[in-house]
């Protein structure tokens, strides 16, 4: 019996009663799931991480400076296990090759869907990022996962960019 790793968000019903691990940032849970989606002990987590391995992946560069020929900006990966590639440091160091960076920003806004840009970026170009990332959380088709930009470093997880909140900022406030 095959088992795989899930990546879901800590709000997920389905956690209850079963044994998960948080990611960086606790929005995001990880488990262990058979071919039935019973939920297995994550002692199982690096056996289901070998078989997630053994499945094709590949990066698409979506956005690129310069059109057709400039160096990669933007990857993505869609895939019904796109997602719990998140746990692959094989898969996220490629997205590091493919755009030439040592930090990347993350996001896995919704199941099925993982985007990458380089962390050392200007302003406007992080910041669209985080938006996208938030859009696509917002106005989701499929189940939403996180509004959150993931930074990684090596193939892991290392920090979490979030947006900040705006202040308001009334006649009454020191």
């Amino acid at each position: 019996m095959e088992i795989l790793p899930i990546v879901r968000a800590a709000s997920w019903s389905g956690w209850a009663g079963g044994t998960f691990s948080n990611l960086l940032g606790g929005e995001l849970c990880a488990g262990v799931v058979d071919e039935s989606g019973a939920l297995q002990s994550v002692e199982r987590a690096p056996e289901a991480l070998a078989n997630l391995r053994k499945r094709a992946a590949q990066w698409l560069v979506t956005e690129r400076q310069f059109a057709l020929r400039g160096q990669p900006l933007r990857v993505e990966y869609v895939d019904e296990m796109a997602t719990e590639r998140l746990l692959d440091s094989h898969f996220l160091a490629r997205a590091h090759a493919l755009l030439d960076h040592a930090v990347l920003a993350v996001a896995a806004p919704v199941r099925g869907v993982l985007m990458a840009v380089p962390a050392i970026a200007g302003p406007r170009a992080l910041a669209a990022f985080l938006i996208l990332a938030r859009r696509i959380h917002a106005r989701a088709t499929t189940e939403p996962l996180s509004p959150s930009v993931f930074t990684v470093q090596d193939g892991k997880l290392t920090g979490v960019l979030r947006p900040r909140q705006r202040t308001v900022i009334s006649a009454s406030t020191p």
